[in-house]
């Protein structure tokens, strides 16, 4: 491309962010040769991310469709006569379908090689009017610092974050100043007073304000790119579908880890999920499905080093993610000794509840081989205090099963890892399993979690189901504790209630939490004292003696041994009533009625107006898969809550 006096530029295919990556090239060809005039044809709509570059010309194609705008601007330019002509439209794609997953180039890198000039990550050189500056200013004036931005809506269906309510609830829970949502379609109307929403038309006054803010969050779409081309620091939740490589800017810039959940494990470009065209909004594909706002959050914190802009830092700091290497370090802290070494690995990572299984596995491997186990879990180690099974414990906090499995397995002789519902044997130097010999139950494993629902045909309890595939013939399920704390102050007879389901989820309502009013009005039914647990996320219930978060797990479980009943909905407070061998633990079930998620001997209250639907859709618990709001859960009323534990509890004479 010489000197020519005229240059027509054709960019007629959608996205406001690849028309913002476009920037760099069309300033650096400008700036390369500034006796041509530039122009460039596209649709009217994305003329204000390039109004702004001096001594551009834009030319408005009209047509629905980029075939119906191709055939429009090539003959607008013929009729012009232009000198060069540079084709925008399809550089980058022939590149990216030629060589992925392995892009080796950035679309900014690729838009440069075809106007023929270097990309310079600074070059983008955004500017806004006084018009457009004041009415960012003015917005955010009002507004408490710190200010993180979160773009909400992609414009292509695939790229859409399922999560993006609960990420908004986490955010605003943990930061100093105010989380602004941009998405002109978007109008928060949650609780959250520091969030507030940027609902402005105007795309540049729009990214004027977005280029002051302090840091932004964004999926694969036009925020991302606003922010970056304006030298705000950027955190990027994308999935599969593009390469890291696409956030080529002068700011520091992470990017939401990859999921270890999804089989392909690398930058799929849609071939693990289908085409583009394939997905449903309300399915997005398993990489952005298994991307829990918490993980994101903690995430972005550590990454962009965002401890300033957190309330409680110390408390944040505790969470960070662990990397590969510093779990390494750790685990060679810990002292194997020639006993250690006999011992067999159990990896279990999952909450408060699933955690009291792997006192179930040590006691089977116990009977098994008569060794004792090793335990890697999360946290809650207290729940293993005493554990005549347990040779030690632990804790590795967050991560998944492959960051840890490598520099496990070569200190034990054997290693299981254990999900909810199954099992997998890892073994070395002459350790020998047992047989197990159900080969469907083996490959099953690798599609965890999402046939979970599958297990339900064996009629089990998952503890049950994983020790059939860890080679364990028996029906007894024994997630005992072995030490419980004291507790004083407790009434003579009391009932225990919790309306938390996890404590990782930090008090977000699922599809299976009762709803919080019939919580409120439970106390009418009962005849006791309630005694409400759990943590300080749990929302307070009406009448009761609130401990929440003012006890540690061994006092927690002498509560629950203490008391005359448990009522609580499915989740850890159900696990642990049958941990402390309780026998009158009520449960309310919707989405996970069934026998995997039961107890043999609990009192399951479960909604008749609906089926089990767990795992019907990847993000069932946030969301109800038949979208019909939870009414399981909601028809499961107060009254009758309460009148079955009494009646129940008159019968067997459960009182102390």
């Amino acid at each position: 491309m010489g000197n020519s006096e005229s240059i027509a530029c054709e960019r007629v295919v959608d996205g406001r962010g690849d028309m913002i990556m476009l920037r760099a090239g069309l300033v650096a060809s400008i700036e390369k040769r500034p006796y041509c005039v530039h122009y460039l044809y596209c649709q009217r709509d994305l003329i204000p991310m390039v109004s702004d570059i001096d001594r551009l010309t834009t030319v408005a194609v009209p047509g629905r469709t980029v075939s119906q705008r191709h055939a429009v601007a090539k003959e607008m330019i013929e009729s012009y006569g232009h000198d060069t002509y540079v084709n925008l439209n399809n550089c980058c794609l022939e590149h990216e379908v030629k060589y992925q997953p392995n892009v080796s180039l950035s679309r900014q890198e690729l838009f440069c090689r075809a106007l023929d000039v270097e990309f310079d990550p600074n070059n983008y050189k955004v500017k806004f009017s006084s018009e457009e500056m004041a009415f960012g200013m003015s917005f955010l004036s009002k507004l408490n610092l710190p200010i993180i931005g979160l773009h909400i809506k992609p414009a292509m269906i695939w790229r859409v974050y399922p999560y993006m309510d609960w990420l908004i609830k986490v955010i605003s829970r943990d930061i100093k100043g105010t989380l602004v949502t941009v998405d002109s379609n978007f109008q928060y109307k949650g609780r959250r007073n520091n969030v507030v929403s940027l609902l402005e038309p105007d795309i540049r006054k729009v990214w004027a304000t977005m280029s002051l803010m302090n840091v932004g969050l964004g999926i694969d779409s036009f925020g991302c790119h606003a922010w970056g081309s304006t030298g705000v620091d950027i955190y990027g939740i994308f999935g599969s579908t593009d390469p890291e490589i696409f956030l080529q800017y002068s700011v520091k810039t992470a990017w939401a880890p990859l999921t270890k959940l999804c089989p392909i494990k690398q930058r799929c470009w849609y071939k693990q999920c289908g085409s583009p065209n394939d997905h449903d909004p309300l399915k997005p594909p398993k990489c952005l499905s298994v991307l829990w706002p918490t993980t994101i959050w903690k995430d972005a914190v550590a990454k962009l080093d965002l401890y300033d802009y957190i309330k409680k830092p110390k408390q944040i700091e505790k969470i960070k993610l662990h990397t590969d290497k510093a779990f390494v370090q750790r685990v060679n802290s810990i002292q194997i000794t020639p006993k250690h070494s006999d011992s067999i690995a159990i990896l279990l990572l999952e909450g408060l509840g699933g955690t009291t299984a792997a006192s179930d596995y040590a006691k089977k491997v116990y009977g098994f081989s008569k060794r004792k186990s090793y335990l890697f879990v999360r946290k809650h180690e207290d729940l293993f205090l005493d554990n005549p099974y347990v040779d030690g414990i632990e804790c590795v906090g967050d991560g998944d099963y492959g960051d840890y499995l490598s520099s496990i397995t070569p200190l034990f002789e054997a290693t299981i890892v254990a999900k909810t519902g199954l099992g997998r044997w890892i073994h070395t130097n002459g350790f020998k399993p047992p047989i197990i010999p159900n080969t469907i139950l083996k490959s099953a494993f690798d599609d965890l979690p999402n046939n979970t629902k599958d297990l339900e045909g064996y009629g089990k309890n998952f503890i049950q189901v994983t020790n059939y595939s860890l080679g364990f013939f028996s029906n007894k399920i024994e997630n005992y504790v072995y030490y419980m704390g004291e507790y004083d102050g407790l009434p003579r007879n009391f009932i225990v209630v919790s309306n938390g389901v996890d404590i990782d989820h930090r008090g977000v309502s699922q599809t299976k939490s009762w709803p919080l009013e019939y919580w409120h009005q439970l106390h009418q039914y009962i005849d006791f004292p309630l005694v409400q647990v759990g943590t300080e996320y749990d929302k307070k219930i009406h009448g009761v003696i609130d401990l929440r978060s003012k006890t540690t797990i061994p006092q927690l479980l002498y509560i629950l041994s203490r008391s005359v009943a448990i009522v609580c909905q499915e989740g850890g407070l159900m696990h642990l009533g049958h941990a402390v061998s309780h026998r009158n633990v009520f449960v309310m079930r919707g989405p996970t009625a069934g026998n995997f998620y039961r107890y043999p001997g609990h009192y399951c209250i479960d909604s008749t107006v609906c089926k089990t639907c767990y795992w019907d859709t990847p993000n069932w618990w946030f969301k109800c898969p038949k979208n019909m709001g939870a009414v399981c859960m909601k028809s499961i009323l107060p009254e009758d809550v309460g009148r079955i534990a009494m009646n129940e509890l008159r019968r067997t004479g459960g009182y102390k």
